[in-house]
Formats: structure tokens, C-alpha cells, sequence
């Protein structure tokens, strides 16, 4: 939500400035397009377009965010509500931070921007009534601001296609509805537990449990006060709802969205392939393709070479003792 409104937010501020955001201009055939009336006219519909979808929306989430802290009022006791107030809270603040300097970077830029094309707007007036488009060298280098940035690079022997080089832009931290995180679930649920209900967290020790499993004698049990065992069934009952939603809702949206679906197929089969390495780059964003083999002997001749360096640093200084 909080995202959400600071996104309108920017968008209006770019209204109120009179410039368009990024994700809304669009490339055309004619280069002499980007400069007229029209083009404009149609980046203006576009970002009252996407006001109006983002008010929307908010809308809707508003709805589902009442409910469901309406239910969490329900099943849980009110100190527990404190604390997810406060770490909701946390969390909203920090976004608003980073949103802040973002949309404010991201402006500043556009406005930028804007200025320099109202100045090549006149230029290519001027050069459109004196009929001479073939030697400007301006337009060239909007050429090149204009080419699709390239994140995926492919090092490796093996050839990509393009539904595996358009996945891969998405990233590598691309959301994709996939599975749910049971595990990650169960330990945020634990630290509320632990948070709220001030029972320590001990460490276990799981040997025992791995040596004898049907011995309980010889587990490590907690003994609940009447209070923290009835927040624990609650608790329990809290997740397993949670758990069985989102199985539902992830089920309805695999089904509606096949093209999820076949990104999944691709990526597991890019995974499964032994020969590739797919990691970040060392600066920027994107993805790097490598030949797994390479990649572990460049790795081994710069831990040979680092152990080596190590080596003659002990001889040297040996000998600088003596």
C-alpha cells in the first residue's frame, strides 16, 4: 500500500511538472514522431490511464488490507496486534524513505529530460522545414538512448533462445508466483510466538531427536503457562488458515496466467543444465551466462595463485627475521 501511493504520488507530480515517466514512452518508426503533438498527446492519455488504474487499485487493496486485519483482530490477543502494528509501521517508514529519494532522483531526471527535448523539438523543427534529416547527428544519439539496454550476457557455449534471453531479463529476484515458503513462514511465526508470548527460544539440540524418534523421554519439551499455550493453538490455527489461502490463491493464479507456467518450465530446464552457470554480473544489473567448467578453473588458478602468493610472503619474511 504504501508503495502503491507513493508510486500515484509520483505520478501526479509528474502531471503537475508536465513530464512523462519512463515505462510510458515508447519507441516509434519515425524518429521525427517523437517530437509532435501527437506523440505527447498519447504519453498524456497513457499517464491519466495509469493514475486512474493506480487509484483503483488502491482502492481494492484498501478493501483486502481492512479485512485482513480484521481477522488478525479476531484471532489473535491485542499485545500481538501492537507488535505487528509496530513492525508494519517499521516497515512502511523504511519504504517511504527509499521511495522518497527514488521518485525524487527519478523526477529531477525526467525534468531534465524534458528541457533538453523541448530544445531538440525547435532544432528539428527548424531542420524539418529546411528538409535536412539525413545529417543530423542528434538524432543519432537518440538512436542510441533509444536501443533496449542489454542484460543478459552470454558467455558460455550454449545458445540461448529468445524466450530464454527474454525470461533471463527479468532478472534473477524477478517475483514469480511460484511456491510458498513454508519454512520461512514457520520461523516468522516463531519469532512473533517467542516475541509476544516472552517465552525464551532455546537452542535443541536435534541429535536426539534423529538417534531415538519415539523415545520422548529423551526430547527436549516446553512446559506453556495456560495463556501461552492457548496463543499457541490460536497461533496455529492463525497460520494453517494463512497457509491454506495462499495455497488456493497461487493455485487460481497459476491457472489463470499459463505464461507463468511455461517461464517456470524454462528456467527449470536452464537450471538442470550442468554445462551453465547463471549468476549476477560483478557491477550493474542483469544476468551472466558461463560455461560451469571455465568458471571452476579460472576459480582454482586464482586460489592456486592467491595460496602461492601467501607462500613466498611466509618465506620472505622468514628470511627477513634471520
Amino acid at each position: 500500500m504504501v508503495r502503491l501511493s507513493y508510486d500515484l504520488e509520483f505520478l501526479n507530480e509528474c502531471r503537475r511538472n508536465n513530464v512523462i515517466p519512463i515505462f510510458l514512452q515508447f519507441n516509434v518508426a519515425n524518429q521525427m514522431l517523437l517530437y509532435s503533438n501527437a506523440y505527447k498527446k498519447c504519453q498524456q492519455i497513457l499517464l491519466k490511464e495509469e493514475i486512474s488504474l493506480k487509484k483503483n487499485k488502491i482502492k481494492y487493496l484498501s478493501k483486502l488490507k481492512e479485512n485482513a486485519y480484521n481477522e488478525l483482530v479476531n484471532n489473535f490477543p491485542p499485545n500481538v496486534i501492537t507488535i505487528i502494528n509496530e513492525i508494519i509501521s517499521a516497515l512502511q517508514i523504511r519504504e517511504q524513505r527509499t521511495k522518497y529519494f527514488t521518485h525524487h532522483k527519478k523526477l529531477n531526471g525526467l525534468i531534465l529530460k524534458r528541457n533538453n527535448q523541448q530544445q531538440q523539438r525547435q532544432y528539428y523543427r527548424y531542420t524539418f522545414f529546411n528538409t535536412n534529416f539525413s545529417n543530423d547527428t542528434s538524432n543519432t544519439t537518440d538512436n542510441n538512448n533509444n536501443k533496449k539496454e542489454k542484460l543478459v550476457w552470454n558467455l558460455s557455449s550454449r545458445k540461448l533462445n529468445k524466450e530464454e534471453i527474454n525470461i533471463l531479463e527479468k532478472g534473477l529476484t524477478y517475483n514469480r508466483a511460484s511456491k510458498l515458503n513454508h519454512s520461512q513462514v514457520i520461523s516468522n511465526v516463531e519469532y512473533l510466538f517467542h516475541r509476544s508470548s516472552g517465552v525464551q527460544k532455546q537452542a535443541i539440540d536435534y541429535k536426539k531427536w534423529d538417534e531415538e524418534p519415539d523415545n520422548i523421554l529423551k526430547k527436549e519439551l516446553r512446559i506453556l503457562e495456560p495463556k501461552q499455550l492457548s496463543f499457541a493453538t490460536d497461533l496455529k490455527n492463525a497460520t494453517q488458515k494463512f497457509f491454506h489461502q495462499a495455497n488456493t490463491s497461487l493455485k487460481i493464479r497459476r491457472n489463470k496466467n499459463l505464461n507463468e507456467k511455461n517461464e517456470e518450465n524454462v528456467l527449470s530446464k536452464l537450471s538442470k543444465d550442468s554445462s551453465i552457470l547463471i549468476t549476477k554480473p560483478d557491477k550493474g544489473r542483469g544476468v551472466v551466462v558461463l560455461d560451469r567448467n571455465e568458471y571452476i578453473s579460472k576459480l582454482e588458478t586464482i586460489l592456486s595463485d592467491t595460496q602461492a602468493d601467501s607462500e613466498t610472503n611466509k618465506t620472505v619474511f622468514k628470511h627477513s627475521n634471520m
